[in-house]
């Protein structure tokens, strides 16, 4: 494909301006609890809670999605007790986490801190890359996620909703953007949504949440919601997930999710006072060394959250007609290290990208 015009003349004017940007899933609180149980015995995979308050028109524990990131600490939002997620769908008062072990036979040691009675529970809609394997029992009985037992052994598999990777966008001129999101394959990028075992994809379902979780706030679809592909006119700048579900021909379903940064040429969702030490990628995986300087929260970057770095390319102060992201780079937070000196303090991350997570995240 030749060079647009427009483009080629602003390319020989040899005034190229690259703009770096790192933007980070934020902490989007789905609700909050309380533990409500005074013994633990392990190995364990529940916690029993009350106190339970939820954001975004949920009414139940029971519509926490699967995946969740939730936090344990000994103060509200704290989570110094225990990282973990939600491993399968809950019950009113029955939070199911990734399952933990004091090294039970067959199982590796992975046990909190201290958990305790009145601990205060945090549900995150940022899902991490964690695994969720299969158990063997004593008696030759096999689970997935802890307890889960093979109902069909696969002869009914879900279908997989596929809506393409993360996105970076610009409110424009008019003070608004459209991204649009497809189940289609693309060419070079990603494959198709599909269903399997004979089956076909029935229909579509797509909404979104913003960083408080709000149910389709700052923006609006321009079409419709119920089709292979969707656009979202965004008019406000911050941290959406776009989510969409599929539903196959004998109405198993699966929800895909992506994650869109809108910015409005504030700097407002990237981060501030940070420096990349490291980027290499070799055959199986990405790694980066990430250093943000200053007083960092700890709810601000986290254990499991996930990072895009990418670039644009500015000639003569024009944009490239084709492919304004030139470069980019995901990774997880797999490691946190906090420094403080006589000026300032700084935290430096270990960015793994999701092949390289594959052999890192804990097993349930």
């Amino acid at each position: 494909m030749g060079i647009p015009a427009q483009d080629l003349a602003n390319m020989r004017t040899g005034q190229q301006v690259v703009f770096p940007h790192l933007n980070v899933t934020p902490k989007v609180v789905i609700g909050t609890a309380r533990i409500n149980q005074t013994t633990f015995t392990y190995p364990l995979g529940a916690l029993t809670v009350d106190t339970v308050i939820l954001n975004g028109g949920l009414s139940s524990l029971a519509d926490v999605p699967v995946g969740s990131l939730v936090w344990v600490g000994t103060t509200a939002g704290a989570r110094d007790a225990l990282t973990t997620v939600v491993r399968k769908p809950c019950t009113a008062n029955t939070l199911y986490i990734s399952g933990m072990s004091k090294g039970d036979p067959g199982r590796a040691v992975y046990e909190p801190k201290v958990l305790a009675d009145g601990q205060y529970v945090t549900i995150l809609a940022i899902k991490p890359l964690w695994g969720l394997l299969s158990r063997v029992l004593a008696t030759g009985a096999i689970y997935k996620q802890f307890d889960a037992p093979y109902t069909d052994e696969g002869s009914n598999p879900s279908p997989v909703c596929n809506i393409g990777r993360w996105r970076r966008a610009r409110l424009g001129g008019g003070g608004t953007v459209d991204v649009t999101l497809t189940n289609a394959a693309i060419a070079g990028v990603k494959p198709a949504t599909r269903a399997w075992a004979g089956k076909t994809i029935s229909a579509y379902s797509w909404w979104w949440r913003d960083q408080n979780y709000s149910l389709n706030t700052g923006g609006a679809f321009v079409g419709g919601s119920a089709s292979e592909a969707a656009t979202i006119r965004f008019d406000t700048a911050g941290f959406y997930i776009v989510y969409c579900q599929v539903t196959d021909s004998a109405g198993k379903t699966h929800t895909g999710e992506v994650y869109v940064w809108v910015e409005d040429g504030t700097g407002a969702v990237d981060l501030d006072n940070w420096r990349l030490e490291s980027l290499h990628r070799n055959r199986s995986h990405a790694q980066a060394t990430l250093v943000l300087r200053g007083d960092v929260a700890e709810d601000v970057v986290f254990p499991g959250a996930a990072f895009l770095y990418s670039k644009e390319v500015y000639f003569n102060g024009a944009q490239v007609a084709e492919g304004a992201i030139v470069d980019s780079f995901v990774g997880y937070v797999t490691e946190e290290r906090r420094f403080r000196d006589w000026r300032q303090g700084r935290v430096q991350f270990t960015l793994l990208g999701p092949m390289g997570m594959l052999a890192q995240v804990p097993a349930a």
